[in-house]
C-alpha cells in the first residue's frame, strides 16, 4: 500500500489489488489493477485533487530486477477530495511483446514476480489554478507463482511457448492427440519451474514421433557425412533430441538425473516443439 500525496497531505490511499495478461492482436497487455481510497482533507485543510499520469514498472525475481516500461490509463484518473471518503478504481495498461515476456520469464525463472511502479501524477488544491505540481509515489506487488500461470493460461501466452514457436496441435487430430498431451504437461511443468519433469514429458513426447531407431541410427550415421541426405540429418537431430531428454525418464539408480536448468528445458521443449509442428504440419498435408 502506498499513499498519493499532494503538497505532503495524503489525498488517497493505493494498492496494488491484481495483475491481469491478456492477447492482443500480435502482443500482450500487462494490465495492473489498483484500488484507490479517497480520503477527506484534513480539518482546516483545503481540499485537493490529484491525476494519476502513468507509472515506470519493474520486475524483481531471484535478486534481479528488469524495467517493464511504462504504464498508462486509458484515461487520467481524477482523484478528487470530498467530505466523505469513496473508492477510486485504477487501470494502469502496458503493451508486451513475447520477446519482452520471454525475458520476464526468463527472469521468474519458475518463481513469483514482485513489482515496482514509479507513479507520476500531478496536483493542486481546489479552486487554485496555479501550483501546480508533479508528484512521484511508489507502490509494490508481488504476483506469486500460481497466480501468473493463470494468467499465462488465460491470455494462452503458453501456446507460443515463450519463445515464439507456434504450440503444435492447437486442434490435434488423433493421431496427434498423445504428443499434443506431453507437449502442454511439458509447458505447465516449465512455467511451474520443474525442469526436469519438462524434459522427462519432453521424451515422451518425442516417442510418440516418428524417429527412427538406434540401429537405423548407427547405420545411417556411418556413412559419410556428404553421403546423407536431407532427411537423413533430420532424422539424426530428432534422433538426438530423443537421446538428450532421456535422462530424466530414468530413476538415479539407472543413470537418469533430475539435474536440468531452465535453459536445458527450454533447448528440450523448442526442439521437440519444432519438430511436433513440423509432424503436424505433414499430417495436415497427408489429408484429403
Amino acid at each position: 500500500m502506498g499513499n498519493l500525496t499532494v503538497n505532503q497531505y495524503t489525498v488517497a490511499t493505493a494498492t496494488i489489488q491484481g495483475v491481469s495478461l491478456s492477447q492482443v492482436c500480435g502482443a500482450y497487455e500487462l494490465c495492473f489493477v489498483i484500488a484507490a481510497s479517497v480520503i477527506g482533507p484534513t480539518e482546516g485543510t483545503s481540499a485537493r485533487w490529484y491525476v494519476m499520469h502513468s507509472a515506470r514498472a519493474q520486475a524483481a525475481a531471484h535478486g534481479r530486477m528488469v524495467v517493464l516500461g511504462l504504464a498508462i490509463p486509458d484515461a487520467p484518473p481524477l482523484l478528487l477530495q470530498h467530505k466523505n471518503p469513496y473508492p477510486a478504481h485504477i487501470e494502469l495498461k502496458m503493451l508486451l511483446q513475447a520477446s519482452q515476456l520471454s525475458a520476464l520469464e526468463d527472469l521468474r525463472n519458475g518463481g513469483d514476480i514482485d513489482f515496482q511502479f514509479s507513479v507520476s501524477g500531478t496536483g493542486g488544491v481546489v479552486g487554485r489554478a496555479r501550483n501546480v505540481e508533479l508528484y512521484h509515489e511508489t507502490l509494490h506487488h508481488k504476483s506469486p507463482q500460481s497466480e501468473w500461470i493463470k494468467q499465462l493460461n488465460a491470455a494462452k501466452a503458453l501456446n507460443v511457448l515463450l519463445f515464439e514457436i507456434p504450440m503444435p496441435f492447437i486442434d490435434p487430430s488423433l493421431p496427434s492427440k498423445a504428443i499434443s498431451q506431453h507437449i502442454k504437461r511439458a509447458i505447465k511443468h516449465f512455467a511451474e519451474g520443474n525442469f526436469g519433469d519438462c524434459v522427462a514429458e519432453c521424451r515422451k513426447a518425442t516417442e510418440q514421433l516418428p524417429v527412427r531407431s538406434r540401429a537405423d541410427m548407427d547405420k545411417s550415421l556411418k556413412q559419410n557425412w556428404n553421403d546423407m541426405s536431407k532427411d537423413d540429418r533430420e532424422a539424426a537431430l530428432a534422433f538426438m533430441v530423443k537421446h538428450y531428454t532421456q535422462l530424466p525418464h530414468h530413476s538415479a539408480s539407472q543413470g537418469g538425473t533430475d539435474d536440468y536448468t531452465r535453459s536445458d528445458a527450454k533447448l528440450a521443449l523448442t526442439l521437440v516443439a519444432a519438430f511436433a509442428s513440423l509432424y503436424s504440419q505433414r499430417l495436415t498435408n497427408r489429408l484429403p
